[in-house]
């Protein structure tokens, strides 16, 4: 049973085979090389909690479907190339969300 996986000196993207560890709760590829989007694919992980990719290299908007994990709490995503805004659905939050977003190209 792993609950939390962490990982260090990554490079390229996050892999789908991630989707298979199916009770993970905390997802840190914090301070990696990690490029390319934040994969949709990430909210199939229904039992994750925090997840934190922050000091990476992704880009692009954020996935609306990270809204969808019925548990998670803490999201940071600071220090990448991010742009768009921040999804509309992230504020239907009933127990609230710690999201970190400060040093990404953001705007809105």
């Amino acid at each position: 049973l792993l609950r939390f996986f962490q990982l260090s000196n990554l490079t390229g993207s996050i892999p789908q085979t991630i989707t298979k560890l199916t009770r993970l709760q905390v997802l840190d590829l914090s301070s990696n090389h990690l490029t390319g989007p934040i994969p949709d694919f990430l909210s199939q992980i229904k039992s994750l909690e925090l997840v934190d990719l922050s000091s990476n290299s992704f880009s692009g908007p954020i996935p609306s479907s990270l809204s969808l994990l019925p548990n998670i709490f803490e999201l940071d995503l600071f220090r990448n190339k991010l742009t768009g805004s921040i999804p509309e659905s992230f504020g239907s939050f009933k127990t609230g969300l710690t999201l970190q977003v400060f040093d990404n190209l953001l705007s809105g």
